[in-house]
């Protein structure tokens, strides 16, 4: 048996949200201002806290106040967050709020929405940001059972979800440890060398710090030989096959390990324009991004055929060891001086500008060192990352087994009573 599907519009009111002005008044209120931060940190779940807050007038005037028991949506970088709200709450336009209809159960709506939350990102519109429109998410059909059988599948969910975010979040903790096992190991190596207590020298600049006497201060711009990037044409998240032109998405970067699989199959009347090709050797670096996200960057290791930049990334050709810069860029010697040189809303998109990024200093040892200390810490960290992505691999999944479960419910393909 499986349950008929309606139009969201049929099971729930929309609501569109917004951002007041930045006048003081309007803000750090009492009523919780929710944005897609805060649903994705609550994803599934229900939604209790936000990061920021509104004046009673602030929510009146630019934004909208929702009940307790609304589902909230991201529909804007990124599309299908979803949470059930705790408390009365106002959301930014990069959200949409449900309120549920007569005989629609909330927390069931809530796992119906991620039943279809890939049919929500493909509705996604824009070439900045895909966004999904009022429209497009009310025509949306989700599963919809009888009120009875809603709840007993909403609480069969949250016994079972619960099991398995357990162990999810299990999984999440020791691949953070590690984590951060393999980044002292790089920051030290990176920063001081290999050699047990070398002789430090105070750098003039706070960016650089205590380095060794060996090395030299520097800048990007005397290590990059050249900085290309590529064009900006439309793709879409097909899977390729021989043949296919692609372009890569700025995700490709996004862990700090290149990733040519995250790319799209550029469509065919757009091919002739692709720029840049995806070298070997080349770091990839974003340069257009969200302010945790801008500067991330991977080395190519492996030939990824076909592929070309988008106008959003850098490809880099180096004068010093790349894995050496990799590891580099990994630490938050660079994270702090890109995080200054980027510019944009602190709160969404950032761009970094060429002549900033070939301004961030570091210390820079000589290449045969530089080539001993990236033998060293390909030696050290890769049995770390390999436990690293042992874990990952098996959170992506419990995340399956998660979508599975969720979507059998909610469907009715699996009959949940009296289980």
């Amino acid at each position: 048996m499986t349950y008929p599907r309606l139009a969201l519009r049929r099971v729930a009111t929309i609501v569109n949200g917004g951002t007041p002005t930045p006048d003081e008044t309007n803000w750090d209120g009492p009523v919780p201002w929710a944005t897609p931060v805060d649903i994705g940190a609550s994803n599934g779940r229900t939604l209790s806290t936000t990061l920021r807050s509104l004046s009673v007038s602030g929510a009146r005037s630019g934004s909208s106040v929702v009940p307790a028991g609304s589902v909230l949506l991201s529909t804007r970088a990124p599309i299908g967050y979803v949470a059930k709200a705790t408390m009365p709450v106002a959301f930014n336009q990069g959200c949409k709020a449900l309120v549920p209809a007569d005989g629609t159960d909330s927390t069931f709506l809530v796992y119906a929405l991620n039943s279809v939350s890939h049919e929500l990102e493909s509705m996604g519109q824009g070439s900045t940001f895909t966004e999904l429109s009022t429209s497009a998410l009310a025509s949306i059909r989700v599963p919809l059972p009888p009120p009875g059988e809603q709840r007993q599948i909403a609480e069969y969910l949250d016994r079972e979800t619960g099991k398995i975010d357990k162990l999810i979040l299990t999984h999440e903790r020791l691949a953070e440890t590690l984590r951060e096992r393999r980044m002292a190991s790089i920051v030290l190596a990176v920063t001081r060398g290999i050699v047990p207590n070398p002789a430090l020298q105070r750098s003039k600049y706070p960016e650089i710090g205590d380095f060794p006497f060996r090395w030299s201060e520097s800048r990007l711009k005397h290590v990059v030989r050249s900085l290309s990037t590529g064009t900006s044409v439309n793709g879409a998240d097909i899977d390729a096959v021989p043949g296919d032109v692609l372009v890569l998405k700025t995700s490709c970067v996004y862990t700090g390990e290149f990733d040519a699989s995250q790319s799209k199959v550029v469509n065919p009347d757009e091919v002739d324009a692709v720029t840049c090709p995806v070298t070997v050797g080349r770091i990839i670096v974003s340069r257009m991004n969200t302010p945790n996200l801008i500067g991330a960057a991977g080395i190519v290791q492996s030939a990824a055929p076909n592929t070309y930049l988008p106008d959003r990334l850098w490809q880099i050709d180096l004068k010093c060891d790349p894995m050496f810069l990799h590891f580099w860029m990994q630490t938050a010697q660079y994270r702090n001086q890109v995080q200054i040189a980027a510019v944009g809303a602190s709160s969404s998109m950032q761009t970094l500008a060429q002549d900033r990024f070939l301004s961030i200093r570091l210390a820079v040892p000589p290449l045969s060192e530089q080539q001993r200390i990236v033998d060293s810490l390909t030696s050290s960290v890769a049995p770390i990352a390999a436990l690293i992505e042992k874990s990952r691999s098996t959170v992506a999944l419990l995340r399956e087994r998660r979508s599975a479960l969720v979507d059998a419910a909610v469907t009715g393909i699996v009959d949940v009573k009296g289980l």
